[in-house]
């Protein structure tokens, strides 16, 4: 028994509880227990996943054959099972000639010719094949050892996007994700004149130059054509300002290009392309040049060549809406639409100006255009309370909700005669600054989600009340901000009516307000002080007949 509680704990799943087990028992029936023996012993165990078949090796010898070309190749294959399966060799337009052993096996599937075997191991064997056409494009299989050579011709060789020459007995290692290659054998003539030394050639230069203000500096995007009246078109040279880096070139057949400087301290970018006797060139330069923030113009250069009337450009100028642009000959702006697919991609859309040069320098003037400056905060919500007594004191209080965008101070001018009493920021106690002359300024905190609250309170001593009827001029702090809605209450004595004059509107009273009080609006001002001149009398003496 105790033999087969070992075994159903080894079996059993594991169970982790909080409380301790070193006491627990499992029990089971023993039919119960000899089930999950069996089941634990039938279990399969994990099939590793099945390694397909692959060519490990592969050389192929180009040579032709008139006006064909043939391909002696030899193979080495790798099956890691038995069965059936199939590995590509060659794909392209060619056919067998002989396969040495002779009973090889080779089908065409998927446009590729492939060896089919079912047998475990390696596979040696060799095999020619013919192409009827002297141009030859092939598909080349994935594999870690791959090699082109040639004999008895010399073969140009173009691998992707690259072209090699391949001389006679000359390996050439081909990437191991495979290829897709074209082999084109030379005629003697055409090796011959290959191996002449090329002549120079002079070039005339039209530049189309897009230039574009960017993070300080000016992003220059050329699209230039080259026309040359002889020589073997095979080497450039332009020459670019000192001050210009980032140098890079592109264009169809361009083999490689460097950037050198010259004893005046200019860029010189050396251009040679792959094949000779084209005269007329395409490219895309690009350089980037520091924008001077003190400069009230842009000079511009474009590309020129070593002969100064060799090149001439129009220069494209991407409208800016923060800047003005002015300049001999500036025309725009235009849509566009009608440029050369580079040059439109790089505007993304945004319309150009246009400056002609009959060189390659010109000057235009790039004077920024000045921001329209906007409120810093702007006063939602102005509520103010002034309590007049009779003997000439007063209390003004106000409550002020202030949006702004951020950390600023507001300035306040006092009325004549008010002393402030207190004032809180955010319900914080705050001392304003003192400019003098009356004038305070009140520190505004960073903005948060809501609007900054700003509490004021003022005292003044005036005249007294005259016991039957007089005026009395009463105003508010100014303030340069701009204020949406402005509510004042003004408590006159009991005893007293009044009507008013200013730039106020009055309304009407709440039901709880009492007789003796005034209500004014004031809605969209900005700068100006609120001020009413108020006609007092007594409420007695007016209403005798």
């Amino acid at each position: 028994m105790k033999h087969l509680l070992i075994a159903a704990c080894l079996v059993a799943p594991l169970v982790v509880s909080a409380e301790p087990l070193d006491n627990a028992e499992v029990r089971l029936p023993y039919a119960e227990l000899l089930r999950l023996l069996e089941a634990r012993q039938a279990a399969p165990s994990p099939t590793p996943p099945a390694m397909l078949p692959a060519l490990a090796a592969a050389r192929l010898k180009v040579s032709p054959a008139g006006d064909r070309v043939a391909i002696d190749a030899s193979f080495r294959v790798t099956r890691f099972s038995d069965g059936m399966s199939l590995v590509p060799l060659i794909g392209g337009p060619v056919g067998l000639e002989r396969s040495e052993p002779a009973e090889l096996t080779l089908v065409v599937q998927g446009g590729q010719i492939c060896h089919a075997a079912s047998h475990f191991g390696n596979a040696a064997f060799s095999a020619r094949f013919i192409a009827d056409a002297s141009d030859v494009p092939l598909v080349l299989p994935s594999c870690p050892s791959l090699i082109l050579e040639a004999e008895g011709a010399t073969f140009t060789v173009g691998v992707d996007d690259r072209e090699y020459r391949l001389l006679p007995g000359q390996p050439l290692p081909l990437p191991a994700s495979g290829a897709n290659v074209t082999l084109r054998s030379l005629t003697t003539e055409e090796v011959e004149e290959s191996e002449k030394p090329p002549l120079p050639s002079s070039w005339t230069w039209q530049h189309q130059v897009l230039v574009r203000d960017a993070e300080g500096e000016l992003d220059h995007l050329v699209l230039a054509r080259a026309s040359a009246t002889g020589g073997s078109g095979i080497s450039a040279e332009l020459l670019l300002p000192a001050d210009a880096r980032d140098l890079k070139a592109e264009g169809d057949d361009l083999a490689h290009f460097r950037v050198t400087r010259d004893a005046e301290g200019n860029n010189r970018l050396l251009l040679e392309w792959k094949s000779r006797d084209m005269l007329e060139r395409e490219l895309v330069i690009s350089y980037r040049r520091p924008l001077r923030p003190l400069d009230a113009s842009w000079q511009l250069a474009a590309p020129r060549g070593p002969e100064e009337a060799s090149a001439r450009a129009r220069f494209l100028i991407a409208a800016n809406p923060r800047r003005a642009f002015e300049g001999n000959g500036l025309a725009g702006p235009f849509d566009p639409a009608a440029l050369p697919a580079k040059l439109r991609e790089a505007l993304g859309g945004t319309t150009y100006l246009t400056l002609e040069s009959a060189a390659t320098t010109a000057e235009l003037g790039a004077r920024e255009l000045p921001l329209v400056a906007t409120a810093d905060a702007v006063i939602l919500e102005a509520t103010w309370s002034l309590r007049q007594e009779s003997d000439g004191s007063l209390l003004a209080e106000g409550l002020l909700k202030i949006d702004h965008r951020q950390p600023l101070r507001v300035a306040f001018d006092s009325p004549k005669g008010y002393s402030l009493l207190s004032c809180a920021v955010a319900g914080q106690d705050t001392r304003p600054v003192d400019r003098g002359e009356g004038r305070i300024e009140i520190p505004l905190p960073p903005p948060g989600k809501e609007t900054t609250q700003v509490q004021l309170s003022f005292t003044a001593s005036g005249e007294a009340l005259d016991a039957v009827s007089g005026t009395l001029a009463l105003e508010l702090p100014r303030t340069p901000l701009f204020i949406r809605t402005l509510t004042w209450r003004v408590d006159l004595p009991t005893a007293y009516r009044a009507e008013i004059h200013g730039n106020l509107t009055r309304e009407n009273l709440l039901n709880t307000d009492p007789p003796s009080a005034i209500r004014l609006r004031k809605n969209l001002c900005r700068d100006e002080t609120p001020a009413v001149s108020v006609f007092y009398q007594r409420a007695d003496l007016s209403a005798r007949p």
